[in-house]
């Protein structure tokens, strides 16, 4: 029987899989055959075959998916409701940010987080969504001018709300 606890390093929340009560359900886990091996060996003119040296297995990759059972975990959550709301709350759509699509998306958000990188130099990259509104506005500001990213990227990268005319974005 295996156990399986996995842990965020960072904040310290875990998924317990071992837990009866637990909402969690372990789908499927890929990886669990033997890996590969390299296998030295030297070969002589006087030997039929070889003569073995060593061998090394490589490493593997696990790849575990897993799912949520809903009705566990409603009675985990106490309730419909406070699971709807759990899981909403965790998904980072609690800031209704409307973004009309960009095809550079990705490239803005690598360019604003090269630029706090190098310019912050923060401890956790992640940091910077704890900084109060009034040091967000600054930094809304200096990626603007720094990455030329769109407002809106902008404002989404920072998870702040962009007053516009007429309507939140």
């Amino acid at each position: 029987m295996y156990n399986l606890l996995i842990t965020n390093q960072t904040n310290g929340f875990s998924l317990d899989f071992n837990n009866p009560s637990s909402p969690f359900i372990i789908s499927e886990i890929l990886g669990l055959d033997s890996p590969d091996a390299t296998v030295n060996i030297d070969e002589y003119a006087v030997l039929d075959g070889g003569i073995f040296n060593s061998a090394k297995a490589n490493y593997r990759t696990l790849q575990i998916a897993f799912a949520i059972d809903y009705d566990a975990a409603i009675r985990y959550f106490d309730g419909y409701q406070n699971m709807l709301t759990a899981m909403h709350s965790n998904t980072g759509s609690e800031h209704d940010l409307n973004e009309v699509f960009i095809g550079k998306s990705d490239a803005y958000y690598a360019k604003m987080s090269s630029w706090i990188i190098k310019e912050l130099e923060p401890e956790d990259i992640h940091d910077i969504l704890a900084f109060p509104a009034e040091q967000k506005l600054e930094l809304f500001s200096r990626l603007l001018r720094a990455t030329s990213a769109p407002p809106e990227q902008v404002a989404k990268y920072l998870r702040i709300r962009l007053k516009q005319e007429g309507r939140d974005s």
